[in-house]
């Protein structure tokens, strides 16, 4: 437990089980992935996922934009409801 806790920690809490079960079977341990797996979620050890960026805004396109007729001149009316 101490040498997965170490591996994670300098991995900066990006290794999962899998890396980690490399890690130790390089470093001469017989290990299975699914036990370090079990080891790590007793242990409360979560890897980072990191997320793909995705572009949602595409301002570079040739189709109409709408006409700004508000022109940003309104006023909002607030009534009170019974």
């Amino acid at each position: 437990m101490k040498q997965i806790k170490e591996i994670h920690k300098k991995s900066g809490r990006t290794y999962g089980s899998r890396k980690i079960t490399a890690k130790l079977r390089r470093n001469g341990k017989t290990v299975n992935h699914k036990r370090i797996e079990r080891l790590m979620r007793e242990a409360g050890i979560r890897s980072k996922v990191a997320r793909k960026f995705k572009a949602t805004t595409n301002s570079r396109h040739s189709l109409p934009v709408a006409e700004n007729i508000l022109n940003r001149e309104f006023n909002a009316d607030y009534q009170s409801f019974p």
